[in-house]
């Protein structure tokens, strides 16, 4: 078996790359980005926006039902403005948490106004 033989030359340019990198590597410091949407959820009326796909068998497929599962194109606004579409800002966003409140509640037609505050922390 033949064996590779490492030069002290090698070594030594390996070790100041290495050096160089790890000098001229500058940490990022994240940014937090605090966003408001508020979602639309439809479920009775002439705009459904979620619709019941699966339940439990010979049981009601209600909003509130163990075991529901829904189907949802809810719309996303700020305010009254609708969210189209993104910057790409947020592409290596991380630790994304958010907190949904019940802004408008409708409970009899099973229709809601959800106000979601999402914090984001990216670079």
């Amino acid at each position: 078996m033949a064996q590779s033989k490492i030069s002290i030359a090698s070594l030594a340019s390996l070790l100041l790359l290495a050096l160089t990198i790890t000098i001229e590597a500058k940490p990022k410091h994240q940014k937090q980005t605090n966003l408001v949407f508020f979602m639309h959820d439809w479920e009775s009326g002439d705009n459904i926006t979620a619709v019941a796909v699966a339940g439990l068998p010979n049981k009601p497929w209600k909003p509130l039902a163990f075991g529901t599962l829904f189907a949802i194109d809810d719309d996303l606004t700020t305010g009254e403005v609708s969210v189209v579409s993104g910057t790409g800002k947020f592409l290596i966003g991380s630790r994304i948490c958010h907190v949904g409140d019940s802004f408008s509640l409708d409970l009899p037609n099973s229709n809601a106004i959800l106000k979601w505050n999402v914090t984001v922390f990216h670079y």
